[in-house]
């Protein structure tokens, strides 16, 4: 069975539009087909939501390294 993998990044720390999308899409989304990670910023109130989830990660250590490039290195590695 071939897996998608998706990366949803989301810069809100209180849980908006945006996070209630996304919470969302978590509940309902096929595990099955989707291999779903999702990277937030430290002290999110979506941290707690989300790991109440069966998920694999919830990331939110990203923003603890200084520059952009070692981000996205931190990115492509989940």
């Amino acid at each position: 069975v071939l897996v998608t993998r998706i990366i949803h990044v989301i810069s809100d720390s209180n849980i908006g539009g945006a996070g209630k999308y996304l919470l969302n899409y978590l509940e309902n989304c096929d595990r099955n087909s989707f291999k779903v990670k999702v990277v937030v910023p430290i002290k999110s109130k979506l941290i707690e939501e989300i790991s109440n989830m069966d998920l694999e990660k919830v990331s939110d250590e990203v923003k603890k390294h200084p520059t952009e490039w070692t981000r996205m290195r931190k990115l492509r590695r989940l």
